[in-house]
């Protein structure tokens, strides 16, 4: 069996873009697991990674496929791979090189990544992401089988102000999507 997995960070409300390139996936393949990424989503609370788990599941994505990074975590293989990986590899990445505020966070991302995809045949990503699965693939040669593939997913979804890709970061570029029991009073 293929296993298969899409990641999505618990930053605010989810939109459009979500709804194509995570949910769908998950929704049409039930082989497709949906990490909830919150160690990549510093200052993420436990308010929103519940508020994403209640859309998912709103949108017909099965509590089997639901996974919480931090309960998940393999923190001696995250260890392991920062020995392997230089700080050359790293500071290269696009998002670190790209970033305004380089942190060692950013810098660590694409090793966190690579701790969550061992061990599952393909990951669903975005165009931008595949610099960092083809990094990861690197970095767990060796020590699991198999070696995770980058699938892309759909197209990019623009944002309504610009021809960036629809982002949490600007909430007038983006189309929400939610559920009635995600409402709070």
């Amino acid at each position: 069996m293929i296993s298969k997995i899409v990641g999505i960070r618990p930053t605010g409300r989810l939109h459009l873009g979500h709804l194509f390139a995570v949910i769908n996936p998950a929704v049409d393949d039930r082989n497709v697991d949906v990490l909830i990424a919150e160690l990549h989503a510093v200052g993420s609370t436990s308010a929103d990674v519940d508020m994403v788990i209640r859309t998912l599941r709103f949108y017909g994505v099965l509590e089997s496929q639901i996974r919480i990074q931090s309960e998940i975590f393999n923190h001696r293989l995250f260890y392991l791979l920062c020995d392997k990986a230089s700080l050359g590899q790293l500071e290269r990445m696009t998002q670190y090189k790209s970033s305004s505020n380089p942190t060692l966070q950013l810098l660590l991302y694409p090793i966190k990544m690579a701790v969550d995809i061992a061990g599952y045949n393909q990951v669903i990503v975005g165009d931008d992401q595949k610099q960092h699965v083809e990094f990861a693939r690197d970095l767990l040669q060796g020590r699991y089988d198999p070696l995770p593939e980058a699938i892309t997913s759909g197209g990019r979804i623009h944002s309504l102000k610009s021809d960036s890709k629809m982002s949490k970061s600007d909430p007038q570029g983006c189309i929400g999507v939610g559920c009635c029991v995600c409402v709070t009073t």
